[in-house]
């Protein structure tokens, strides 16, 4: 009664009638000829709160029994009986797929769901507007979703929000209710959708004419619960992912991570794996990342010690492993990080991605 009351359909109250006339014929103490029922018309039935209540006060043991195995049966024969499914799946069995495809679709007719909780399939209007060849689908449901607007716009007054997805009110409520996020064209779990409220920050843009928000996932550690005077290990407490809201997001389009302001994002969150802001355990500050410039033919890595054991032999972590291979790590001890070849025998620094800083391996490795 919970789930299919009030009655959505007129079939329900006629099976609601059946089940009635079943009870009555299982409780009833008459052994044999027809029984006296409660309910002689659908009418009786209409009201099926009231027609429980009435049930339950004639045969009050129907509160306890169980159930029969013939009577499990028939009523899942009852659920066929009318086209129109029961709001329901009454049996897990080899029918699961087809029992739950009709239970979500009958919720489309039922006033107590949103649009956007129920399954809904094209009914005879719908059809009916199916009416050119080779439409491109978002064709197709933008003049769908046009003709509902005009239709509703006639009866009602808009109501403001900031996008249709969950009705938000603003760009951080539509960051954190996103399932997905677009990053390089592919759709991808939101950060800001799938961890706790607490894991994540949402920064608003600080200039009024730009739309990329920032998703700032929190990263905690095991060194969190130290008390606050005590000296802590340099850990990464952030990643920062610029997200564009787009006016497409209003009416349903994902958040797209921003490629202009996705290298900034990344370069610092580079910095901060890379120590920048900590000190290194020969005991000097780290106070950026290397950098590179130009010195005659060749580019030299500022503050990288392994340029040459003289530079600066406290950093330096330079050795040679064969010709056209180098490993270190610029500035912050004798970690190794490996480097790859660039053309003419060059080698690229594999931690900045950045073409054309190279230098001759010869040169790295005293040849």
């Amino acid at each position: 009664m919970d789930l299919a009351y009030p009655w959505t359909d007129p079939t329900w109250p006629d099976r609601f009638f059946d089940l009635l006339h079943r009870v009555e014929a299982r409780l009833s103490d008459v052994d044999h000829g027809p029984v006296v029922t409660l309910f002689p018309t659908l009418e009786d039935a209409e009201d099926g709160p009231a027609a429980v209540e009435k049930l339950l006060s004639e045969y009050p043991q129907a509160r306890e029994l169980k159930v029969g195995a013939r009577d499990a049966a028939w009523f899942i024969g009852l659920c066929r009986k009318h086209h129109k499914p029961m709001p329901w799946v009454p049996a897990i069995d080899a029918d699961l797929a087809r029992w739950w495809g009709l239970d979500t679709l009958w919720q489309s007719q039922d006033e107590r769901y949103s649009a956007d909780a129920v399954r809904v399939i094209p009914g005879p209007v719908s059809v009916a507007g199916i009416d050119r060849i080779d439409e491109p689908v978002a064709d197709l449901l933008g003049r769908f979703e046009q003709a509902c607007t005009d239709t509703l716009s006639a009866n009602s007054t808009p109501a403001k929000v900031f996008a249709r997805l969950g009705e938000v009110a603003d760009g951080e409520e539509l960051l954190r209710t996103a399932p997905h996020i677009v990053w390089h064209g592919h759709l991808i779990d939101n950060p800001a959708h799938a961890l706790a409220p607490e894991a994540v920050d949402i920064i608003a843009p600080t200039d009024p004419t730009s739309d990329v928000w920032t998703i700032r996932v929190l990263a905690d550690s095991v060194w969190d619960d130290l008390d606050p005077g005590a000296k802590k290990p340099y850990v990464v407490t952030q990643v920062d992912i610029p997200v564009a809201l787009s006016e497409a997001t209003a009416t349903g389009a994902s958040p797209v991570v921003d490629h202009d302001a996705l290298p900034d994002a990344v370069y610092g969150l580079l910095a901060a794996v890379a120590g920048v802001g900590s000190t290194s355990a020969a005991g000097d500050s780290i106070d950026s990342l290397p950098t590179v410039e130009p010195k005659g033919r060749h580019h030299v890595w500022r503050g990288a010690g392994f340029l040459h054991p003289a530079r600066n032999p406290a950093h330096s972590a330079h050795r040679r492993v064969g010709r056209g291979h180098s490993v270190g790590r610029p500035g912050w001890g004798g970690t190794e990080r490996r480097h790859r070849r660039c053309a003419g025998g060059a080698l690229l620094a594999r931690h900045l991605r950045r073409p054309g800083f190279c230098v001759p391996a010869r040169r790295l490795s005293g040849d």
